[in-house]
């Protein structure tokens, strides 16, 4: 059984260059396509510990979800799209093993029904962009700039 992460490679030459910038997981050589300047910065986070290399989350909200990966911000502008909705977050729900297991959506505005908003961003999204849960918010939490507190809405999880 294992007791921690394990390893998703090393550091290196191989089909790709493995290297790690500023702690983000970057692939560069021949196989690299020219469209990225022999260079791709993958938007994952990485150590390296013995010679091995280890993921360490994301630098970015993207997510892996349903065997997808899709990003949060998409979903909330469908959902901000709509009349009805002022703001919007979409939160993944974690199992144990930090693996995503669903959905939910937190939603500031009026006269908002979770399953009308569902069947709307049915219009604009595949199925597993669809959060399971919801969450209606007479105001959605806001850091001291403004921005959406996504700390604050973990919590409410």
């Amino acid at each position: 059984m294992c007791a921690g992460p394990l390893p998703i490679g090393t550091v290196g030459e191989g089909a790709v260059d493995i290297s790690l910038e500023e702690g983000e997981i970057i692939l560069t050589g021949a196989s690299v396509s020219p469209r990225f300047g022999g260079k791709y910065s993958t938007g994952d986070l990485g150590y390296v510990e013995k010679g091995l290399l280890y993921w360490a989350g994301r630098r970015d909200l993207q997510l892996k979800y349903k065997g997808y990966r899709l990003e949060p911000a998409r979903i909330e502008g469908a959902l901000e799209a709509l009349p009805q909705v002022e703001r919007a977050a979409v939160l993944p729900r974690r199992d144990g093993a930090g693996q995503v297991k669903g959905l939910t959506a937190f939603v500031e505005g009026t006269g908002l029904e979770p399953e009308k908003l569902a069947q709307a961003l049915a219009d604009w999204l595949p199925p597993y962009q669809i959060p399971g849960q919801w969450k209606l918010l007479d105001r959605m939490p806001l850091t001291p700039n403004g921005k959406c507190d996504r700390k604050r809405l973990e919590e409410m999880l």
